[in-house]
């Protein structure tokens, strides 16, 4: 699971940072539309951090959002509905955070813990809230640990 949210975040802030010329209309239980209005923005171990590039889907009842200000990524997956989630190693939920080469992942084993607080849902639009703390995923790593607080996101598809 957590290499498939890493592809999918991966893929969708690619999808979303190269822009396509099609009309953006989706099929089946895909919601990526990347012409909306997006914003989010959190504290990266207390340092500000404000998204530049919001991509934001649901695909299959999960929703994906993977945000870059050009140097640093935080993604994140949980289920698109009102209410708070929290990060556990058998949940859905995860956030991540990237940074030159180096990942660190919040997904229920050692060392990780966060939730999601989700107060608008509806087709179209998520609101709400963040924070998770991250062990590294990259061998070697520094620091072992991400702390990622006060997130905030704002996101239409």
């Amino acid at each position: 699971m957590q290499r498939r949210l890493f592809l999918a975040v991966s893929a969708l802030l690619v999808s979303t940072a190269c822009g396509s010329s099609s009309d953006n209309t989706t099929t089946g239980p895909t919601n990526n539309n990347n012409n909306s209005a997006r914003s989010m923005s959190a504290k990266i171990d207390g340092a500000s951090w404000v998204a530049t590039t919001v991509g934001a889907g649901v695909t299959n009842g999960i929703a994906i959002l993977a945000a870059s200000n050009g140097t640093q990524t935080i993604g994140l997956s949980f289920v698109p509905s009102v209410g708070t989630q929290t990060v556990t190693a058998t949940g859905i939920v995860i956030g991540q955070v990237t940074i030159g080469g180096q990942t660190w992942q919040a997904s229920g084993g050692a060392g990780s813990s966060g939730s999601v607080t989700v107060s608008t849902a509806t087709a179209t639009h998520l609101v709400g809230t963040f924070s998770f703390t991250a062990p590294a995923l990259t061998t070697g790593a520094t620091p072992a640990t991400r702390q990622v607080t006060a997130g905030v996101f704002d996101v239409t598809f």
